[in-house]
């Protein structure tokens, strides 16, 4: 999976509910948005994804000849390339995410999971995201995001909206904590299950203790749903900088009712705050090229995933 802002997540067992970062937080916790150092002014930044522009050119021709064409369809080839836009002022900040991958991943044939950079299913399988994040103080702020979800199967095409509030406490520089709930469509939530264990009208907490260049991430998953007690999860994350030049990431979590070990590790390379200037950088390390790869360790098989970020910020 290339078009996605989950490489990230991915690579730290999806324990992200307390991760302050980019586009990369928008999914977790909105509160969690942690943009410019430096908010005296008005800052925009846009993300360029090249892997996109690549898979458009080589199969804009399947793409816009799968069904009629619609305004929305032709924004969502446009945020396969234009992944985001975000924007930061004193005490509040903003982003929009394009284009991100709904992927149905069990109906998927094995000739489609093996390609590589694809676009197949970028207009039939889709959501976007409005995220809004308010600093209430230096240590507390909250956030709201939007979901438009874009989902088709053999016999209907439709859009629905979704929501997540979520919270972000910081009292101490090494130690943090996320609340986040969703409210999501019932036909889209088995799909953010498979593809993000996150599930509908439930809550998920997350800490964060950070140790030098050190990131223990900890993420307790759907606590809120007593009648779920079977897939209520805990995903662990650890991620180590090494100069603010690379990250080195891997997590863990046991999916319950698939008795599946899940195992994760990845890395982050080229950080977009070596491109600007002091008063341009991002709060965290912001790194353009980010590779996730998931291996589930099931009963029967194993099976493994693979995801490429690479998003240019300017």
């Amino acid at each position: 999976m290339t078009h996605t802002i989950k490489s990230h997540s991915i690579a730290v067992g999806d324990a992200f509910t307390a991760v302050s970062g980019g586009l990369n937080s928008t999914m977790f916790n909105p509160a969690t948005l942690g943009l410019n150092k430096f908010t005296n002014t008005v800052k925009y930044n846009y993300y360029l994804n090249p892997t996109g522009a690549y898979s458009l050119i080589d199969e804009y021709g399947d793409i816009s000849d799968s069904r009629n064409m619609e305004s929305m369809d032709y924004v969502h080839l446009f945020g396969s390339v234009f992944k985001g836009f975000t924007f930061a002022r004193p005490a509040f900040s903003a982003a929009l995410v394009l284009s991100e991958p709904l992927m149905n991943l069990n109906s998927l044939s094995i000739e489609d999971r093996n390609r590589m950079i694809s676009s197949k299913y970028l207009l039939d399988s889709n959501y976007d995201i409005l995220t809004l994040k308010l600093e209430l103080a230096e240590q507390i702020a909250i956030g709201a995001s939007g979901f438009l979800f874009t989902t088709s199967d053999d016999s209907s095409f439709s859009r629905q909206n979704g929501t997540s509030y979520g919270v972000f406490l910081k009292p101490y520089p090494f130690f943090a904590v996320g609340v986040c709930y969703f409210d999501v469509p019932k036909n889209v939530s088995e799909i953010l299950f498979q593809n993000n264990r996150l599930l509908d009208e439930t809550i998920n907490v997350g800490i964060q203790f950070t140790i030098e260049n050190l990131a223990v991430n900890l993420d307790v998953r759907n606590v809120s749903d007593e009648e779920k007690h079977n897939i209520r999860e805990v995903h662990t994350g650890l991620e180590y900088s090494i100069l603010n030049v690379t990250s080195l990431r891997c997590g863990y979590y046991f999916e319950q009712e698939n008795d599946t070990h899940v195992y994760s590790a990845g890395l982050g390379l080229l950080n977009n705050n070596f491109l600007h200037s002091i008063e341009n950088s991002f709060l965290n390390n912001d790194f353009a090229i980010n590779y996730g790869f998931q291996y589930q360790k099931g009963p029967l098989d194993n099976v493994y995933y693979h995801y490429l970020g690479f998003l240019l910020r300017f």
